[in-house]
Formats: structure tokens, C-alpha cells, sequence
């Protein structure tokens, strides 16, 4: 007997957005990613009820179905995007509007956003929105203009270690910078992680976090528990020097911070320290939309506007002000898919 959801029961659409919304941020239809089955449980539910296997089924296309449980290699998936758009439609959410607040509609319309100011960030409700709805709406008030700090964190710190006088080579660091996607590729061929797995364990390290197989450990926990993951992790080369230049680089700060003595500098003063840089460049960014009246919506290290921004003139002003060279991505959104 086939199975067919009942996507009127609320705790059959809360699970199946759910699982909508997490193929459409991290699963491609174009390039293969591991899933183990403890995530695709999170995710799509467990596989030994109808509703999970359904779920699986629909939104992922099973691309090598080879597994090792001694070595942690996990089956590899694709997003099939027939199911995807079967699921939307089932759900009803093609070419449905999504209902927002008046208020943030006027907000859209008018370019002036009701930030909260929380430890050197700007928050709006409109950030926590998945891609999928807030992509839509941002298109659909005219903000097609996306831009995003390439390496911002990384970037960030290693120039102001530098202005503090940090002048050790730092090749896996630079690398990185320069070359992420590279870097993360190479990495999940010799790991057999997927790329965004690779880039919260890199930014993770630059946090301050360890490789360890803790059972509160937060790399411990983007593999999956997996202990001889972490023993790769542990033994990879670029990995390790990751880890070195990453150490130097805060060494050189902690030397400029007033720490009592015996003072711990820790994972929070160190985001701290990168929220105040990264607030420094949103500045000038913000000031250079406002003097070109150009209609943005702030993200942290991103931003989305109505017009592009002439880039050249927005580097050489972040430079002047701040000391800091960025370098920038920028995606046009000619048409976004209702969600």
C-alpha cells in the first residue's frame, strides 16, 4: 500500500518544511554531499516510519551508496529537484505569498530596517528566515543585489594581527583566504566530508575550538560522533597547519588585550574581537549605501541592495577608514522561485 502524508496534520508540515528547508540551504542538485543516517534522521525523521522514508525519498537522490562504518564514510546524496517541487506543491507553497507583518513590509519598501544593536551586531527578524522565503522577499521588494565579504572573519583577523605587527608566514591561513573553495574541495576529497561540514570545522578552529572527541566537543559533533573522523582530522596536514598559523595569529593579538593575570583569553573574547572588526568595515559599508542612496538590507558580513555597488570605490573606502582590503562576492538575483 503507497503511502501519502497527510499534509494537513501540522506535525506532518512542520517535518516536511523542515526537511524542505534543509535541502534547499545545503543540498545541491549538482554536487554530491554525505548524509549519514543520524542526520537524515534529524532531518527527514526516522527511515522506519512512512513520513521519514517518504521525505527521504522525494528530496534525495542516493549518488554513491557505498558506506564504511569502521571509517565513518557515510553514503553521498544529491537534491532531487522534481521532489522538491512535487513536495512544495503538496504543501501548497508555489506561488503562495508568504504573509509578513505590515510593519516589515513598510520596512522593505522604505530601506529603513529596525535593527537591534546586540554586541556589536545588528539583528532583524528577517535574518532567521531560510532562504527559500527570505530570498523571495528581498526579490520581490527589489533587493536583487546580493554581497558577501569573501573570508570575512579569517580575512578580518589576520590584517589586524598584521597591523599589530604579526609577521609570521601563515600558510594554510593565507591560503585559505585566497583560495577557499579550493581548500575546502581538497579537503573533503581527502576527508570524504562535504564542503559546508569543512568550512564549520575550519571556522570553528578559528573560534578557538578543538579537535577532540569530547562528547561536548563541537567538531565532534559536525561528524557525527565519529572517532576516527576526528583522528583524520587530527593527522591532516593542511589541517595541522590550519591549527599553527590560526594559534600565532591570536598569539599576536592576546599581546595587545588587558588581561588580568592568569586571565583565560577565551572563545568569547575572541569573538568579540571579531564582531568589533567586523562592525568597523559594516560602517563604511552602510554609510557608502546611504551616500549613494542605495536601498540595502544588512547581514552581518553581507548585505543585499536595490542597485549594485560600484566595488572599487566601496574597497578604497573601507581601506581608507579601517586599514582593511576586502574582497567581495556578489550574486544577482534576476528571478527567486516562490517558495
Amino acid at each position: 500500500m503507497t503511502y501519502t502524508p497527510n499534509f494537513n496534520d501540522p506535525r506532518v508540515r512542520a517535518r516536511s518544511i523542515s526537511a524542505l528547508t534543509f535541502v534547499e540551504q545545503y543540498i545541491k542538485s549538482t554536487q554530491s554531499r554525505w548524509l549519514s543516517s543520524r542526520e537524515i534522521a534529524r532531518h527527514f525523521g526516522w527511515q522506519g516510519r512512512p513520513l521519514g522514508k517518504f521525505l527521504k525519498d522525494h528530496l534525495l537522490v542516493c549518488t554513491d551508496a557505498y558506506y564504511n562504518i569502521q571509517t565513518g564514510q557515510c553514503k553521498k546524496y544529491t537534491s532531487n529537484p522534481q521532489g522538491v517541487s512535487l513536495l512544495k506543491q503538496q504543501l501548497g507553497l508555489v506561488a503562495v505569498p508568504v504573509n509578513i507583518p505590515d510593519t516589515l513590509q513598510q520596512q522593505l519598501n522604505t530601506g529603513l530596517f529596525d535593527y537591534k544593536d546586540t554586541g556589536h551586531r545588528e539583528y532583524h527578524p528577517l535574518q532567521n528566515l531560510p532562504k527559500r522565503i527570505k530570498l523571495p522577499l528581498l526579490r520581490a521588494s527589489n533587493y536583487r543585489h546580493e554581497y558577501d565579504i569573501q573570508c570575512c572573519a579569517q580575512s578580518l583577523l589576520l590584517q589586524h594581527a598584521e597591523q599589530l605587527g604579526f609577521d609570521q608566514a601563515t600558510p594554510a591561513l593565507s591560503e585559505y583566504i585566497s583560495n577557499r573553495t579550493d581548500v575546502r574541495q581538497r579537503l573533503s576529497d581527502q576527508l570524504s566530508l562535504d564542503t559546508h561540514t569543512i568550512k564549520r570545522i575550519l571556522t570553528a578552529i578559528l573560534n578557538g575550538g578543538s579537535i577532540s572527541a569530547w562528547h561536548e566537543n563541537m567538531i565532534f559533533a559536525y561528524v557525527d560522533y565519529n572517532r576516527l573522523m576526528i583522528s583524520e582530522l587530527k593527522d591532516n596536514e593542511y589541517i595541522l597547519q590550519y591549527q599553527k598559523d590560526v594559534r600565532a595569529m591570536w598569539k599576536a593579538i592576546r599581546l595587545h588585550q588587558s588581561l588580568r593575570k592568569g586571565e583565560r583569553f577565551n572563545a568569547k573574547m575572541k569573538s568579540e574581537i571579531y564582531r568589533l572588526l567586523e562592525e568597523s568595515v559594516r560602517v563604511v559599508i552602510k554609510k557608502h549605501l546611504k551616500k549613494t542612496k542605495n536601498k540595502a538590507f544588512i547581514e552581518h558580513d553581507g548585505w543585499s541592495s536595490e542597485r549594485a555597488v560600484d566595488i572599487d570605490r566601496l574597497k578604497y573606502e573601507v581601506e581608507k577608514q579601517t586599514g582593511f582590503v576586502i574582497e567581495l562576492d556578489w550574486t544577482i538575483h534576476e528571478y527567486v522561485d516562490s517558495y
